[in-house]
């Protein structure tokens, strides 16, 4: 059986979004990462820097700008395989270009994360240019009183190691978005100092892999017999650790909603 981790009193929240274009309609992503060992994953990024020789200046992000494409896609991994580490995550994939509801969305999401995971204060931080208008957005945390946010804060990636991972979730989750809905087939490479168990892979399935460990919801209690099937064990994060919103087609929801199962997922 998987035993339920212990909750913290507080945790930091990092909040990026990014946009896209599903069958030439605009998309928002909203990407959070929430953890309680802000100072490992720090130092966990700060040793992804020491191997693979990243200056400090240099912003780690999905988009991330290097001469060499073999090690853009390391480090991206490698990120990720943090991300897993140190962060739970929660996605907000919503139709249109309005940021102010997307946000919202994203934030009533967090709240309930924090409810339901008995955690009492937040401090949020979130990139740049992910809402306009603050006042509403001060109402809503205003009228949460099970759940203190004890920091809203606007930041960059460039000054922010835990928007670095958000940015990198936003991404990599965007990317099997895209993926799925245009056959994409990037073939991921293997690590250089690893025995190859992903060479073979889409790099959309790696993300999968990764992601699944770490992302809200719930796993079913086992059986008597204390037996469960794989099957048993898929997880729909639907409403829970991914929320979809706004205006898509009964197409478009078919290919989006498998994106939200993860085998052996939402039960962290």
């Amino acid at each position: 059986m998987i035993k339920a981790r212990e909750s913290p009193d507080t945790v930091d929240a990092f909040i990026d979004e990014t946009s896209f274009r599903l069958s030439g309609k605009p998309v928002l992503l909203y990407g959070t990462a929430v953890t309680a060992q802000l100072a490992a994953a720090i130092a966990a990024e700060d040793e992804l820097r020491a191997r693979y020789g990243l200056p400090r200046d240099l912003e780690i992000k999905w988009a991330l700008q290097h001469q060499d494409p073999a090690l853009k896609a390391t480090v991206k991994q490698d990120l990720l395989a943090r991300l897993s580490k140190h962060f739970r995550w929660l996605v907000t994939i919503r139709s249109g270009t309005d940021k102010d509801v997307a946000f919202l969305t994203s934030l009533n999401q967090l709240h309930r994360f924090a409810v339901e995971e008995g955690i009492r204060f937040l401090n949020i931080f979130h990139d740049e240019d992910t809402f306009r208008d603050r006042a509403r957005v001060d109402k809503v945390v205003a009228s949460w009183s099970d759940v203190r946010v004890t920091n809203l804060a606007r930041t960059s990636s460039k000054h922010s190691v835990g928007l670095e991972y958000a940015d990198m979730l936003a991404g990599a989750f965007a990317y099997m978005i895209q993926a799925r809905f245009t056959g994409r087939a990037t073939i991921a490479r293997p690590p250089a100092d690893g025995d190859g168990y992903f060479a073979d892979w889409r790099v959309q399935d790696v993300i999968g892999v990764m992601l699944r460990w770490n992302s809200w919801g719930a796993h079913r209690e086992p059986p008597p017999d204390g037996h469960l099937t794989d099957a048993d064990m898929i997880r729909d994060c639907a409403g829970r650790g991914v929320v979809i919103e706004g205006e898509f087609t009964a197409d478009e929801m078919a290919q989006l909603v498998p994106l939200t199962k993860f085998w052996l997922g939402c039960t962290r």
